[in-house]
């Protein structure tokens, strides 16, 4: 009788392991930037924003450009091809920054999310008043 509870044990425990690659789940894809351009408003000096850009059919940035503080900065494509997230998100931030450091700047910083958490990378830098800091 005492086997009998351990072959009982060990066919539920078979079971039980036998039951993840019994299941289906759907995986959850990421829709990457082909072309984009976001227009805010700014706030103080920084005038219109405009970030801009082209991805690839993969999600790897083409070409970026920013205005802000009535200046276009462009992007090199050598830079770009250096950062590896593929894109289907941005974020734009800004600070006032400090005089002795070139003052206000735009970040901006490109993101792949999916609804499970988001990865991000800092493609730009960040876009000061003065000079284009890549």
């Amino acid at each position: 009788m005492h086997s009998s509870r351990i072959k009982k044990r060990v066919f539920l425990a078979m079971c039980l392991l036998a039951l993840p690659a019994c299941a289906v789940a759907s995986k959850e894809g990421i829709l990457p930037l082909s072309s984009f351009r976001l227009e805010l408003d700014g706030i103080g000096q920084s005038g219109k924003i405009i970030v801009e850009g082209k991805g690839d059919k993969d999600g790897h940035l083409l070409s970026l450009k920013v205005t802000a503080f009535g200046k276009q900065y462009v992007v090199p494509r050598d830079r770009l091809a250096q950062f590896r997230v593929t894109a289907n998100g941005v974020r734009i931030s800004y600070e006032a920054g400090y005089r002795e450091t070139g003052g206000r700047t735009v970040y901006v910083q490109f993101q792949m999310g999916f609804t499970s958490g988001t990865q991000q990378e800092a493609i730009h830098r960040g876009v000061r008043n003065r000079a284009c800091q890549v």
